[in-house]
């Protein structure tokens, strides 16, 4: 049933304006390389895109977590219903994209292991784009037996924001899991993002209770994991709570939507910077930056400063590419 999947009542009055067409509500399950599985009321079927959807702009394209209008006796995919939230990056390679990883999430789990993939920064850049998508981010430590003080590496977590949830897993207890269980909500969509071999897969087949996701070992001499998931994939858990599995990410740069200038995960620099001197400081050398004096007395780390300015010069420097690249397709179009 559709109920099983989130289909609430919101999502039927969305998609009372496709009905008329003689397509039917779906919901994306997961995506390969140019199809996408969906799952109606009575069918799960593989289905591409329209070539008018195609050619719309990527952001509409499907992606997993999406509501959409579909015909199964043609297997297309006619549009894409509005979204709730939708967690996005851009795209891997040279090419100025959007990438869209999954929509309609309530929570954004980032998975990191507690051995030499715990990486504050990156911590950050996830933190920048969940906020930025509408959802809510939790922090997932796991492999927490290998860590000296796992607790230590919590409370570094808790600096960035004291209002996260930071969770602490292991698979070597039998209780090891414990701590996601809140998380877990009947009819609620959580996504799990991170690097190849921090347990991602892993963490879906405890909380399923069955061996549904492969897993492999991550190589000794470096400790990377390896690429076992090699798709996104939603999955409905007994208790009625939806995840999301993606593959590793070996690189995660933040796309610059339009309030990219509002970094909501440095909240704590931004109010900062609400006392220096000069409204536009970049809190480099400037006089009087409060930014800076903050550094300087130990209420700031400078590797988060440096962070936030980095950060602030990527998604500056990718907004004016998307201009460039919005100006090339209009005087193609032309």
């Amino acid at each position: 049933m559709l109920s099983d999947l989130g289909f609430s009542t919101q999502w039927k009055q969305l998609f009372h304006a496709h009905a008329a067409s003689g397509t039917e509500p779906a919901r994306i399950l997961a995506q390969h390389r140019g199809w996408w599985t969906c799952a109606t009321a009575n069918n799960t079927f593989d289905a591409k895109p329209t070539g008018a959807l195609w050619r719309a702009d990527p952001i509409t394209h499907p992606a997993v977590g999406d509501w959409v209008a579909v015909k199964a006796k043609t297997a297309r995919i006619h549009s894409v219903l509005p979204r709730n939230t939708a967690f996005a990056r851009q795209a891997a390679g040279k090419r100025t994209k959007i990438q869209v990883i999954c929509s309609n999430v309530d929570l954004v789990l980032v998975v990191t292991s507690a051995d030499q993939d715990f990486n504050l920064r990156r911590i950050e850049r996830y933190l920048t784009a969940i906020r930025q998508s509408g959802a809510e981010p939790v922090i997932v430590i796991s492999k927490c037996d290998l860590a000296t003080d796992p607790e230590k590496l919590k409370a570094s977590v808790e600096t960035l924001d004291n209002t996260l949830d930071v969770v602490m897993t292991t698979a070597m207890e039998p209780d090891g899991f414990h701590e996601l269980t809140p998380f877990m909500r009947h009819g609620e969509t959580l996504v799990l993002v991170g690097s190849s071999g921090v347990g991602k897969s892993s963490l879906i087949n405890h909380l399923h209770g069955a061996e549904i996701q492969s897993t492999r070992e991550v190589r000794e001499t470096d400790g990377r994991g390896r690429h076992t998931t090699t798709h996104r994939e939603l999955f409905i858990m007994p208790n009625g709570a939806l995840i999301i599995d993606t593959p590793g990410m070996r690189e995660f740069t933040v796309w610059a939507a339009p309030q990219h200038e509002d970094i909501a995960a440095f909240s704590d620099i931004q109010l900062l910077a609400e006392s220096c001197r000069f409204r536009n400081c970049r809190h480099l050398s400037e006089p009087s930056c409060a930014v800076q004096d903050a550094v300087a007395q130990g209420e700031l780390s400078n590797e988060r400063l440096q962070n936030f300015i980095k950060l602030q010069d990527e998604l500056a420097s990718q907004a004016a590419l998307q201009r460039d690249a919005l100006l090339l397709n209009q005087r193609h179009r032309n």
